[in-house]
């Protein structure tokens, strides 16, 4: 096993059942406000964060993956909401489990989920999230809102 395999591996360390993750802070608007405590929510595609899981958030001194890290924060997950992406809006899970409660990014539920995110309101967030992860309409994209 070469060093960068070994190394890779041990970037998500199951101890019990909690994660440690480790993930790349790349949205440059948003760090000033992770790193001072003001932003405490992040959208990512997947679902593999649970509640209690470690997560080691870093920046790039310039071209990711390419340059060394320029800064490091660990954080404790507290909250996680699994949602589906669209162009249009996004869905979240309604109380009794089914995904019928759509809300459009320009609605007020999308300027709340972009605040809390960082960016300027939902329709922003919607265009940031199809950019970085692509979404589609006629499929949605799984993500979660993971916060700390």
């Amino acid at each position: 096993m070469s060093e960068w395999t070994r190394r890779t591996s041990q970037a998500m360390v199951q101890e019990g059942e909690k994660m440690n993750h480790v993930k790349a802070m790349t949205y440059a608007p948003k760090i000033p406000g992770v790193r001072d405590g003001t932003i405490r929510q992040t959208i990512r595609a997947g679902s593999k964060v649970s509640v209690g899981d470690t997560i080691l958030f870093h920046g790039w001194k310039s071209r990711p993956y390419a340059t060394k890290w320029s800064w490091r924060m660990r954080v404790t997950v507290r909250e996680t909401i699994l949602i589906y992406t669209y162009i249009t809006g996004f869905q979240i899970p309604s109380p009794d489990g089914k995904w019928n409660v759509w809300h459009r990014w320009s609605s007020n539920a999308g300027n709340r989920l972009a605040k809390l995110d960082g960016v300027l309101d939902g329709k922003t967030l919607g265009e940031l999230l199809s950019s970085m992860d692509g979404l589609y309409n006629d499929v949605g994209t799984k993500m979660q809102v993971i916060r700390w």
